[in-house]
């Protein structure tokens, strides 16, 4: 039946069979519909169409803005009632639009009658509110307005005689000059104008005594702390009286000036800045030089230069062809970066010419803008050719020199002098150039020197002199004493290694080695980063760390030992480290946390444990074992990320799949409304049922978080609720639910959802004839491991829909199959009303909670 012919709605909803289907429920009500697809589409509706007395808006609305989003929007229009109509239930969606409206939101698929009540009470409420509006702004006086506006205006607004007596003044005076009120009402406008600006303002009051009308006025007045601010005035006369307004543009007028200053600034910075600046054409014309780039090409003056060079190609590079390189340059990347040529001054002099440049603009008929800088190279050009001249000095030396001296990058000789080859038993350096330096030392030492060299090439570290075993080609072990530099070989990363035989002192110190080779093989096997530390009173020294302590933080013996931390890792790092230590030595027992340390290697997390060695009762030393743990706490923040990426996919898949379910929902409610065939339309309603227990199941497993099974409790109820609430008789209804926590697996309750949707559908179709009121009772019981689910009406007999054929013979050869598809039966018996029972087997694995 029509509720409000007068009323014009507003329906926003992207999926366009749903906005479809609303519409004609909503038209069939009496209110005139207008249906858009998106939150953009409304607000432009809202725009053009003054007479819309309502909207229904959905909030997710796809892309572009969000059902929110555009109502906030429309509110700013105009104030409308807006009633928010959605698949969710969630309570993140309800908080989102309750600071936006609270005129409705409902759930689609609700029900006609939910709708029709919420949209009712939403425009109850709003003439309510309207009303209360109009009685509000009734109450207000003229004298209320002019008060509000003095008190509101940044702005300083006055009232004044045409004596120059303040009548009348707001409170920006006092927050913008710091004078109060009464001070203001007891002094006159001139008190506090700048003296150089009295005989200004005096001539623009005399003109308001004439009533003539003063603008952009501008003075200088007095702050209470002394200073002046410039104010700008906007007077109008009124027989004795004079109203005006006054802005403050100090900031205004302090920033032209200052933007005065920047120019002139600039300009002398163009002009005295000691390297070249130049501007050019890409054709080779110069539009712009400073006295630097003039000095640099020998000229006096840059008028000079201009006046000079009409082809830059030609007149002043050496090579044209340069010219032509550069400009290759700026036309695939848009700047040039230490372009460097040798270019011809008009004296005859050769210089080199660094130059960066870029294109400004955009191209004209003279081509392409060009701006740079240009600086003089020609002194480092000589430089580099004396480096080069000295390294060739150098390397004489180096050749001749009797240590064993040689280069590697990449882990691979690059060069070896006279030494290095006898060293290794090589005869030329082709032997030994391109072959990896660890090869060539005894294999107990080349991981330890695949270490070093990795230290060595990309930490940029200098490692300690040590002593290991070279190979000579023949396979003979020589001892030597290695150590090595950072080195840059060829534009090439490396190291410069120094290695001497030492054959005869290591036979002298073996036996001392033999002493110590437990220890150090015990302390330097760990890959656990290994320290010691000396504690004496309160201070803490470092006195020796393992291989692996090296090589994981960067710091070698050298680097730590016999320093404080704050020696070593600064005071801020190195007070946090020490508090570490003086814990242990309190506790006198191990402890273990985790830190994160800025190391020479790179900044990393450790687990730390320090323990005590105690000697007559007191903390004598502690030993310290670190661990690597930064991959693991970075793994572990990228597992957390994910899951929340899974949680939100989830969340946007279930929403696309109630969508669907909703658009093929209303396509058969469409498609049913469209036909005249009672029976087709019937059997339409009849499949949208079906449907809708399959969304039902959908969207409880979805709000459990169990997708594989759910107790049938949690699913039955809303399913028969929803069922039910789609009957035109559903407010006149009696439904008696009592549903066992029966666990079952998704593809039984998918069953049962199908079997209590035919029955139900069955009972309000023929168990209701002729009457308004009634009960319809469903059970679903669980004993000795088998289910008796019961759907049973109160009518007065035998309902129609249990004989065979038709629609209802399809629906309980439905029922029937279903049934024996859960290993059960399916029988019908009637008395006084029908009942339909389903018995079946709990299936394996299910449980009865």
């Amino acid at each position: 039946m029509p509720r409000n012919i007068a009323k014009r709605l507003l329906l926003v909803e992207d999926e366009a069979i749903i906005a479809m289907h609303q519409k004609v429920t909503l038209e069939k009500n009496g209110y005139q519909v207008t249906a858009v697809h998106s939150g953009e589409k409304a607000v432009e509706a809202i725009k053009l169409d003054s007479e819309i007395d309502l909207i229904l808006m959905d909030i997710d609305l796809g892309r572009g803005i969000s059902g929110d989003q555009a109502a906030e929007q429309i509110l700013e229009i105009r104030h409308v009632p807006i009633v928010f109509l959605t698949s969710h239930n969630e309570q993140e969606y309800v908080e989102r639009v309750k600071k936006i409206t609270r005129y409705g939101y409902v759930i689609k698929n609700s029900g006609e009658f939910v709708l029709w009540d919420t949209i009712e009470v939403a425009f109850e409420l709003f003439e309510a509110n309207s009303r209360y509006e109009r009685a509000n702004t009734e109450l207000t006086t003229a004298n209320e307005q002019l008060e509000r506006f003095f008190s509101v205006n940044l702005d300083l607004l006055c009232i004044a005689d045409t004596e120059g007596n303040f009548i009348k003044v707001n409170s920006a005076w006092e927050e913008i000059l710091g004078y109060p009120v009464d001070e203001l009402k007891a002094s006159k406008l001139l008190d506090f104008v700048h003296p150089d600006d009295i005989d200004a303002t005096v001539d623009a009051m005399e003109r308001l005594n004439k009533q003539g009308e003063v603008i952009n006025f501008v003075n200088r007045y007095r702050s209470k702390d002394g200073s002046y601010r410039y104010v700008e005035w906007r007077s109008h006369p009124s027989g004795n009286l004079i109203y005006a307004a006054a802005r403050d543009i100090t900031e205004r007028m302090e920033y032209e000036r200052a933007l005065r200053d920047s120019e002139t600034a600039y300009r002398n910075l163009f002009e005295q800045a000691p390297i070249g600046i130049f501007r050019t054409n890409s054709h080779g014309k110069p539009l712009a030089a400073n006295t630097a780039m003039a000095r640099i090409l020998g000229l006096d003056s840059p008028q000079h230069a201009l006046d000079h060079y009409t082809d830059l190609a030609s007149q002043l590079y050496l090579r044209p062809e340069r010219r032509e390189e550069f400009m290759t340059g700026l036309e695939e990347h848009g700047y040039v970066q230490d372009f460097e040529y040798e270019a011809v001054r008009p004296d005859g002099r050769h210089i080199w010419l660094s130059m960066s440049a870029r294109t400004s603009g955009t191209p004209t008929t003279e081509g392409l803008e060009i701006e740079g800088f240009a600086i003089d190279v020609t002194e480092q050009k000589k430089a580099r050719k004396a480096i080069e001249e000295s390294e060739n000095r150098f390397r004489s030396v180096v050749e001749n020199a009797p240590d064993a001296i040689f280069v590697q990058t990449n882990g691979t000789f690059t060069y070896l002098n006279l030494a290095a080859l006898e060293l290794f038993g090589a005869s030329t350096p082709e032997q030994l150039i391109g072959t990896p330096v660890a090869n060539h030392f005894h294999e107990k030492d080349r991981e330890r020197v695949r270490r070093r060299i990795r230290v060595l090439n990309e930490d940029r570290t200098l490692v300690p002199r040590v002593r290991e075993t070279c190979l000579k080609l023949d396979g003979t072990a020589v001892l030597a004493e290695v150590s090595a530099t950072p080195f840059n070989y060829k534009s090439e990363q490396g190291a410069l290694v120094f290695a001497r035989n030492v054959e005869q002192e290591a036979k002298l110190e073996q036996k001392e080695q033999e002493i110590s080779e437990e220890y150090k093989t015990v302390f330097n096997g760990t890959q656990d980063a290994m320290f010691l530390i000396d504690v004496e009173e309160d201070t803490f020294t470092y006195k020796r760390n393992n291989r692996s302590h090296e090589e994981l933080t960067g710091l070698s013996l050298y680097d730590i030992q016999g320093k404080t931390p704050r020696e070593l890792l600064g005071d801020e790092i190195g007070a946090i480290v020490q508090g570490h230590y003086e814990t242990c030595v309190r506790a006198k027992e191990p402890i273990s946390y985790e830190e994160a340390l800025d190391l020479p290697a790179g900044e990393r997390i450790w687990e730390t444990t320090l323990t005590p060695i105690m000697q007559d009762g007191e903390v004598h030393q502690i030993v310290g074992s670190a661990r690597d743990i930064t991959d693991r706490k970075r793994d572990q923040e990228q597992i957390d990320a994910l899951l929340v990426e899974k949680d939100l996919l989830l969340k946007e898949v279930h929403h696309r799949i109630k969508n669907n379910m909703h658009t093929m929902m209303s396509l058969l409610s469409l498609e049913g409304r469209s036909t005249e065939d009672p029976a087709l339309s019937q059997s339409l309603t009849d499949a949208r049922g079906r449907l809708q227990s399959m969304e039902v199941l959908y969207d409880r497993l979805y709000q459990s978080g169990q997708y594989a099974e759910m107790p049938l409790s949690e699913y039955l109820p809303a399913l028969i609720d929803d069922m039910v609430g789609m009957s035109p008789k559903a407010p006149r209804l009696t439904v008696n639910k009592t549903v066992e926590p029966i666990r079952l697996h998704v593809r039984t309750l998918f069953s049962i959802g199908l079997i209590v949707t035919e029955l139900i559908t069955n009972a309000l179709k023929h168990g209701f004839r002729g009457r308004d009121t009634g009960t319809i009772r469903v059970s679903a019981i669980h004993s000795n491991g088998r289910v008796t689910l019961t759907v049973e009406d109160d009518g007065p007999g035998p309902a129609q829909g249990v004989r065979a054929g038709g629609a209802e013979g399809f629906g309980i050869a439905l029922i029937t199959a279903l049934a024996e598809q859960l290993g059960g039966s399916f029988r019908i018996e009637s008395d006084k009303g029908t009942r339909g029972i389903v018995e079946f087997a709990v299936p394996p694995g299910s449980d009865a909670e």
